[in-house]
């Protein structure tokens, strides 16, 4: 589904999609066990799988209505409520609430795995250092990494990390460059090279002058593409998408069939 937007730094059980629906596939496994050893009434075993019902499927059951109402679309969310109903009112709660939470689950675990890698994804930008010494009117002055722009004289000392792309106008040293390119060993650089966002200044002073701004540097620049990457859809998942947008209609519109036909013969509803 991967409709989150943001970006997402816990674990599963503060993640409400997914912590909702095994919450909710507790309380269904537990009233069924009771329900069959008969330690719970009828009545207490449907109240609790209508609060199961509800607990597991509310984010995706709003997310239904949402795609119904504002895009006129009939999506497995919808044909997935409907299947709910259908079982509640042939008196199969059971059944309802192992269906809102094998759903709940599998759309919680998706969400929740997607925002997950994509906050480890934006995390790698917290390697490069918040501030930087930029040659301003003469004088070195401290500001946020942020502000640095194409053609701003920058220091960087030993010991330290490369706020931006740049190109070394003064000092040579080694540079490790592991963060951007995978290598395992430094790499000398003098006057006239090119250093990377990140990359860490292991030996001499360096004065470098900025070849792109802080949110347009090389790391920023992979962090975009893989982000790309991720949201980009694979042949096989249009298919099943296209596939799906004529299947939800057509087996609800056949379910409704399946009501309406018996009851125009005179045939009993309950079968």
């Amino acid at each position: 589904m991967q409709t989150m937007e943001k970006t997402f730094d816990g674990e599963w059980y503060e993640h409400p999609p997914m912590r909702n629906a095994l919450i909710s596939g507790l309380l269904i496994g537990t009233v069924f066990g009771l329900a069959h050893l008969g330690f719970i009434s009828l009545l207490a075993e449907r109240f609790i799988y209508v609060v199961a019902i509800f607990l597991g499927g509310y984010h995706w059951f709003r997310e239904g209505i949402e795609k119904l109402i504002k895009n006129k679309e009939i999506g497995i969310e919808v044909l997935m409520m409907a299947a709910t109903l259908g079982s509640a009112i042939l008196g199969m709660w059971d059944e309802a609430a192992f269906l809102v939470f094998l759903y709940g689950a599998a759309e919680g675990l998706e969400e929740y795995t997607y925002a997950k890698t994509k906050h480890s994804i934006s995390k790698l930008l917290d390697l490069a250092p918040k501030k930087a010494r930029v040659l301003r009117n003469g004088n070195e002055t401290i500001v946020p990494a942020e502000e640095l722009l194409v053609g701003d004289v920058f220091f960087v000392r030993p010991g330290e990390s490369i706020p931006t792309d740049g190109i070394i106008i003064k000092g040579k040293s080694s540079i490790n460059q592991a963060s951007v390119t995978g290598e395992s060993l430094p790499k000398g650089k003098e006057e006239g090279d090119a250093v990377f966002a990140t990359t860490i200044n292991q030996e001499g002073a360096l004065e470098i002058k900025a070849t792109a701004a802080f949110q347009d540097n090389t790391l920023a620049k992979m962090i975009s593409l893989v982000q790309e990457a991720q949201e980009q859809k694979g042949k096989v998942q249009l298919f099943i998408e296209r596939f799906g947008k004529r299947y939800s209609p057509l087996v609800l519109f056949s379910a409704l069939l399946l009501i309406v036909i018996p009851a125009l013969l005179g045939l009993p509803l309950s079968e």
